[in-house]
């Protein structure tokens, strides 16, 4: 996750409904998401706000991310499954997150086979100052 922390200012940050994931928000315009366990372990950078994130909140579901910025905007974010890994050099989106793994297999019977993951934006709410 690209040196692990963030390159500026921790704003804000939150944990999911079962502690497991910790997300924080930073004036380096970014939300990471993290494995709460020590050593935490970034799992994705989400992008998308064009100044400083202030504050990050997750849904109970842990499936939808909310994140208001410097730029005016809160943005509504939805983790979804992918089918599986994505293809090598695939472009990243302006915003969102790269693809990513929890490490959890796919199914019992598989030992290397992960579930993969990615943010993508689904709402932008804009303020007219």
């Amino acid at each position: 996750c690209f040196n692990q922390g963030h390159s500026g200012a921790v704003n804000g940050c939150c944990y999911n409904k079962d502690g497991s994931r910790m997300y924080s928000a930073s004036s380096d315009g970014t939300v990471r998401e993290w494995m709460s366990d020590a050593p935490f372990k970034c799992m994705a950078i989400i992008i998308g706000h064009y100044g400083a994130v202030h504050n990050v909140a997750i849904a109970t579901s842990g499936r939808h991310l909310f994140s208001v910025a410097e730029d005016c905007t809160l943005r509504a974010w939805l983790k979804v499954k992918l089918e599986g890994p994505p293809a090598p050099n695939t472009p990243v989106s302006r915003a969102g997150s790269r693809p990513f793994t929890t490490g959890v297999r796919a199914s019992a019977n598989s030992e290397t086979d992960l579930e993969w993951f990615q943010w993508q934006q689904i709402a932008i709410f804009a303020s007219p100052f």
